[in-house]
């Protein structure tokens, strides 16, 4: 493995920092795509194994678990050592156990590779998160993790659009056995020509290795800070409501207006693909802006964008008509995902070089567990109750009641502003 250049000798273009930046959105795009292919199939393949509601929930909460395991120590390890090598080899494994998926012959092998995933796609994220804060100074760092962020939703693009037509025409289980190969092919391409820079390069700033902090340190550091704690908490309900309705909107759709597979995953690739994506680059250049102004933004973006996204949600999951309820889901994504670039900037900006990594991957971590682990199968089991009380619309009413944890999500966005300001003076003078 080639060891890191100093920062004196490390140097790249700027065409070469832009391509980076790309890179690491493809890496985005393809962990949620890989998410949004079980989405898409949920419906059509939980019919083939014979799957209730609850037993397709149980492959989502299989999933988060794993992602939560694995992802502090993958962070840790990130943080220590090569960066560039542990995305490279999460984008690999995760294209590997999609596969897998697509030759499962059971609820118990499916529920086994779907464990397998969440623990390799749990490496991905802090690790470029961390890698990315040490090419963009801090500036433009927010775009830039912007632009990366919204990687996920052209993920949900093409989850949901591209592959919801190879779903159509050749099922389930194609439609993970493609994506796989996806996976594996650009695993290659980060492996040859993504690069290991000098750790506090952005900011002319060194972290030599004999810097790495005990993870107790770490946590005891990150629980001390009242912005974080708010943040957390604001990322981890928001992500409740969010994954609750990205896992199960396909289903929805297909469901109570009664959309087919191959018009449901295109219509909402579009809606939330597109206008997700373009939600979360809109918040990073927002925050960029405004931030400089007042570092409360960091905060107060979110926490607007989660009191415009709340009633705009509800409507959509309450509207009669499916174009309609379209409308209402594009309109309610645009504020619900400006948090993503805000708070991901401000969290590289709290914590010393070395911690960055495992920041970002407890706010991420703490976010599938509790928001794709728990989102999603608790609206399963109130759909399934709802469904034993005898009504025909028992997942429109569990994604309605979804939506309050957006106004809660919003709250501690607010409460964080209070100490956002002088938590980052104290960073600054450390």
């Amino acid at each position: 493995m080639r060891r890191a250049q100093s920062a004196d000798a490390f140097e790249v273009s700027p065409a070469y920092g832009r391509w980076v930046v790309g890179l690491l959105f493809g890496a985005q795009t393809f962990e949620i795509f890989g998410r949004q292919v079980l989405a898409l199939v949920l419906e059509p393949m939980g019919a083939d194994l014979g799957l209730s509601d609850a037993g397709r929930g149980s492959l989502i909460t299989a999933y988060a678990i794993c992602y939560g395991l694995a992802g502090p120590v993958l962070a840790r390890l990130a943080d220590r050592r090569s960066r560039r090598a542990l995305i490279a080899g999460c984008v690999a494994a995760s294209g590997a156990l999609l596969g897998l998926c697509g030759l499962a012959g059971g609820h118990a092998s499916l529920l086994l590779a779907r464990a397998g995933l969440g623990a390799a796609n749990s490496g991905g994220p802090p690790a470029g998160a961390s890698l990315l804060s040490d090419y963009v100074p801090p500036e433009r760092r927010g775009v830039a993790l912007g632009l990366v962020g919204s990687g996920g939703h052209v993920g949900t693009l093409l989850g949901l659009g591209a592959w919801g037509l190879v779903a159509a025409n050749y099922g389930w289980r194609a439609a993970f056995l493609s994506a796989g190969a996806v996976g594996l092919a650009y695993a290659a391409l980060l492996a040859l020509s993504l690069r290991e820079p000098p750790r506090g390069w952005s900011e002319a700033r060194q972290s030599e290795a004999a810097e790495q902090p005990a993870l107790r340190t770490v946590l005891t550091l990150l629980w001390g800070l009242r912005s974080f704690r708010h943040v957390t908490a604001g990322i981890l309900l928001g992500s409740m409501a969010t994954m609750a309705g990205g896992q199960w909107n396909p289903a929805f759709f297909m469901r109570v207006h009664e959309l087919p597979v191959g018009t449901a995953g295109p219509a909402l690739a579009i809606v939330s693909g597109l206008v997700g994506a373009s939600s979360i680059a809109l918040g990073g250049v927002l925050a960029d802006r405004l931030v400089p102004r007042d570092p409360r933004w960091y905060v107060r973006l979110p926490a607007l964008g989660m009191l415009c996204a709340a009633p705009l949600l509800a409507a959509a999951y309450l509207w009669p008509a499916p174009l309609g309820a379209f409308a209402f889901l594009g309109m309610g994504t645009v504020g619900l995902m400006l948090f993503a670039a805000p708070t991901a900037t401000l969290i590289q900006a709290l914590v010393p070089l070395r911690m960055r990594a495992v920041a970002a991957s407890l706010t991420i971590v703490l976010g599938v567990v509790l928001g794709l682990g728990l989102g999603p199968w608790i609206t399963g089991q109130v759909s399934d109750a709802f469904a034993a009380a005898g009504s025909a619309e028992g997942l429109r009413y569990a994604l309605v009641a979804s939506v309050g944890l957006v106004l809660w999500s919003a709250l501690h966005f607010a409460l964080a502003a209070r100490h956002v300001p002088r938590e980052l003076a104290l960073r600054a003078d450390a």
